[in-house]
């Protein structure tokens, strides 16, 4: 249960990179938090949103048009409107009968679509139910205990679940990790099924391609060195979350610090990743000379350790940091913009390629920030120590 508690709230930030290259940079940012949220249909205001909305509260429902990308979550999400982008939400039922012309990625106890999916859908759930009249226009890639396939995926699955049954028409492939898989009458997979499994699958409709069934030894053998591609995601999801997590959790130990270190400006992360890449690359070397010396052997160790924490807590300042820039003059809540500069920096980790960059520039500028503001710890005379008020007094009535 900690487990796919873990895997929901990672994959909430999965498309969050994504979709922010995307997203119209002069839209306003629709932001609702109640105990029931809803954009309600019709032609009055409020039935239609411009912008990016982010959506949370016991029940989340969104009948009218959304101009832009959904980030939600709720405990109840309902889709039966229109959202022309991208929808991220986590709850613990989602349903969605509307049309979607972007991605989806959603994760919950249950997921239900009946409606149409432009892009791709990724999904993590305990059960995922696509309705006869469901449509993704792309690929379905996700994890369940169940899927029950009755719609039509125009290209692949990739699943992982204990039962599967397709009833629908997939217009690719279909691999897939499985307990049991079954194919209804009049079902369709036009391409080939390559499927690993204990047992034979049951098709009782029309596959246009082969069919491989791998034993699960067999399977074990050949990935003893390679990892399944859902092993690879889910443990990106995991890095990804505790990233995101020490962020949270720096913030909420280090209040005073990280808004110390955030408060600097763009123009200065250049030189902050100047400072990190030096020290990144500088310690390492210092430490290997004072080994060498024998004399500092202890003092060494003591570089190295310094050394390791500063790439430790970098995440925390440069995550900070990025929340802080998104979210000025809106809130001033230490906790809130360190969970937006999490959820950026967790989905930046997620993306092939652009996490390498990201962990990159999170690591040099996160360890050149703190760097930055010790010079200011010396001014106005740092080592006069301020008289308390009752010296003060004291000291005026002598």
């Amino acid at each position: 249960m900690k487990l796919r508690t873990m895997l929901i709230s990672a994959l909430v930030l999965l498309g969050v990179a994504s979709t922010a290259m995307t997203t119209n940079a002069y839209a306003t940012p629709l932001f609702k938090m109640d105990d029931d949220v809803s954009i309600q249909a019709g032609a009055g205001e409020g039935s239609t949103v411009d912008g990016v909305a982010f959506l949370a509260g016991n029940s989340v429902t969104i009948d009218g048009t959304v101009n832009g990308d959904v980030f939600c979550a709720a405990n109840s999400i309902v889709v039966t409107g229109t959202i022309n982008g991208d929808l991220l939400c986590s709850g613990n039922s989602i349903t969605v009968n509307g049309d979607v012309t972007g991605d989806v990625r959603l994760a919950a106890s249950s997921v239900t679509i009946n409606g149409t999916i432009g892009g791709d859908a990724t999904i993590f759930a305990g059960s995922v139910t696509l309705g006869n009249d469901a449509t993704i226009a792309r690929d379905l890639t996700g994890a369940s205990a169940t899927f029950v396939l009755n719609g039509t995926i125009k290209r692949d699955a990739i699943l992982g679940a204990e039962q599967v049954t397709i009833g629908g028409m997939v217009g690719g492939d279909v691999d897939t990790d499985v307990s049991l898989l079954t194919l209804s009458k009049n079902s369709e997979v036009k391409g080939d099924i390559r499927y690993t499994s204990e047992k034979d699958a049951t098709i009782n409709g029309t596959v246009g391609g082969e069919t491989t069934r791998t034993p699960v030894n067999e399977h074990a053998a050949k990935n003893h060195h390679n990892a399944s591609p859902l092993a690879l995601l889910a443990g990106a999801l995991m890095g990804a979350l505790t990233i995101g997590l020490l962020v949270v959790l720096g913030a909420v130990l280090l209040p005073r610090a990280v808004e110390a270190y955030a408060n600097v400006s763009w123009g200065r992360v250049g030189i902050a990743a100047v400072v990190g890449l030096t020290v990144v690359v500088v310690m390492p070397i210092v430490a290997l000379l004072l080994l060498a010396t024998l004399v500092g052997v202890v003092l060494s160790y003591v570089v190295v350790l310094v050394w390791l924490l500063l790439m430790a807590l970098s995440p925390i300042w440069a995550g900070y940091f990025v929340g802080s820039k998104l979210m000025a003059g809106r809130s001033t809540h230490v906790l809130l913009r360190a969970t937006v500069g999490a959820l950026v920096l967790m989905v930046l980790l997620m993306i092939p390629v652009v996490n390498i960059l990201t962990m990159v520039v999170v690591v040099l500028v996160g360890t050149g920030l703190p760097l930055l503001v010790v010079p200011r710890l010396f001014d106005n005379k740092p080592y006069v120590v301020k008289a308390s008020r009752t010296h003060a007094k004291k000291k005026a009535r002598a």
